[in-house]
């Protein structure tokens, strides 16, 4: 361990920690001084408990080589609960187009298409592999390369580190010898990310529809203000 991995593998991932939370503090802020005096519907409500479970779901995936999917679902998490406890139909509308643009990111429907991928290159990882979509990104942290290379050195290339050292394993006696990873590298860990990263695509496409019937919702109750109070002014008049 030395000073460039400690900061890749511990110090980044906290300082995307700290700024999460000043995120989060900071769109509760806003949220509440816009909200002081509408009530919330229960569809906005859905939408606040929703996103909040995106960034419960998505914060993990700072201690990894994916950490770029989770500042995108957090950020897009970030945007929804400011549109939700605001009550300004103009961001309702904002945060559900930021939700289905996210949702195409994480999937990453045109993968293999030079024009509309959406992959990102690992910049340190073995041969360069690309990633596309947050599941797929996981698996290829752990999948292994063309020819005898181990699993799981897609993840160690990438840090640099969280290889086990012959030097101090006892492959014989006592260790695993088929566990050459250890840390955010372990197999355990990556297959916790796929599973974070399947609830993340499932959690971002149920708070898109609830989006959209929310901003539904709120043009539907403009035209019925409207519409009552159209008869009280052809009184007063």
């Amino acid at each position: 361990m030395n000073l460039p991995r400690a900061i890749i593998a511990y110090y980044f991932p906290l300082i995307l920690l700290i700024a999460t939370y000043l995120g989060l503090a900071i769109s509760l802020f806003f949220a509440k001084r816009q909200n002081a005096l509408s009530p919330l519907s229960g569809y906005e409500k859905a939408m606040y408990v929703f996103a909040l479970l995106l960034i419960l779901f998505s914060w993990p995936m700072y201690f990894a080589p994916i950490w770029r999917y989770g500042v995108v679902t957090i950020w897009i998490a970030f945007f929804t609960i400011v549109a939700a406890l605001s009550g300004i139909r103009v961001l309702v509308l904002a945060a559900a187009i930021a939700q289905i643009i996210g949702f195409i990111y994480l999937i990453d429907f045109w993968y293999g298409s030079d024009l509309f991928t959406l992959a990102s290159v690992q910049p340190r990882a073995t041969n360069g592999v690309g990633s596309s979509g947050n599941i797929l990104s996981a698996i290829k942290m752990w999948r292994t390369q063309l020819g005898n290379t181990p699993y799981g050195q897609q993840c160690t290339g990438w840090y640099d580190f969280f290889n086990r050292d012959d030097l101090t394993e006892d492959w014989q006696r006592f260790d695993n010898p088929t566990k050459l990873t250890f840390g955010f590298c372990a197999r355990e860990w990556v297959a916790t990310l796929m599973v974070l990263c399947l609830f993340n695509i499932v959690l971002l496409a149920v708070l898109f529809f609830i989006t959209v019937i929310t901003h539904l919702k709120n043009i539907l109750v403009k035209k019925v203000i409207l519409a009552s109070g159209e008869p009280i002014l052809a009184g007063l008049q």
